[in-house]
């Protein structure tokens, strides 16, 4: 069962207390998307901070190991495990809602700056073996009519994550799609087709993680805008402030975009 970082709302507010000069007017909704290994759950620690992490992949939180708060070290990152799921007797999911609701009603999100689900693709995956063990067929795939409830689903929770008055991370795998007139091949996140148009529109940011590799070993960059193979988008680049590839750090953006792209004092 995942446990919780913090025991009382009280905690957390001292916590938001330290970090009131980081305070922002305006939340974004991002949507990071990339490969496996090139740094998608590392990057969700730059967000604003208290940062407040929901880990559905198997093993990611250990990636983040090293800048977890611990009682010695309060780093303002806190990862809640919602890893541990068995796909013929699932628990994680509904362990996720009741922790949200419960959440959500008690206004624990008023005490975080940045909240984040990693990822959509594990996620997603829980939220399925969940109904699919409702519908009494635990281990299997969803039928077809089932799928219009978990894009309705899937939507649903985003908006009512999205109205949280904090920035809102949510991290996806890619997947290669191809138009079979034209050839022409394009990124897209990896979910069932219906999904891959409306999951974009709920999102202000959609970037994508990238390695460049060189003589120094792998290189990190965050793609905010459409390289034709790659798509990413910013609305915070409206002002000319944000690159199309930005070293990868989530404040660092939203304060260039601030500044309207000029250098910090």
């Amino acid at each position: 069962m995942p446990s919780k970082p913090m025991n009382v709302q009280s905690e957390f507010a001292d916590i938001m207390q330290r970090y009131q000069d980081e305070e922002v007017a305006q939340w974004h909704k991002f949507l990071i998307l990339g490969d496996y290994g090139t740094g998608k759950t590392y990057l969700t620690q730059t967000a604003p901070k208290p940062v407040l992490i929901h880990s559905f992949d198997p093993g990611g939180s250990t990636t983040l190991r090293d800048v977890v708060a611990t009682p010695e070290n309060d780093t303002g990152i806190y990862v809640v495990s919602f890893e541990s799921d068995d796909p013929r007797n699932p628990t994680a999911y509904k362990e996720w809602e009741k922790t949200m609701d419960q959440w959500t009603k008690n206004n624990w999100f008023d005490s975080i700056n940045t909240f984040v689900i990693d990822s959509f693709s594990l996620w997603s995956l829980a939220m399925i073996n969940q109904l699919n063990k409702q519908l009494g067929r635990s281990g299997g795939i969803p039928a077809l009519q089932d799928y219009q409830i978990i894009r309705n689903n899937i939507r649903d929770w985003i908006l009512r994550i999205s109205g949280l008055p904090c920035h809102f991370i949510m991290t996806g795998h890619l997947t290669l799609e191809k138009d079979e007139t034209s050839g022409h091949a394009e990124t897209a996140i990896d979910t069932f087709k219906s999904l891959r148009s409306i999951l974009p529109k709920l999102f202000d940011e959609i970037y994508v993680t990238q390695v460049t590799p060189s003589s120094k070993g792998p290189g990190y960059k965050l793609r905010t805008a459409s390289s034709g193979y790659y798509k990413a988008r910013s609305r915070l680049a409206s002002n000319g402030a944000i690159e199309p590839l930005e070293d990868p750090d989530i404040s660092a953006i939203i304060e260039k975009a601030k500044k309207g792209g000029q250098p910090s004092e």
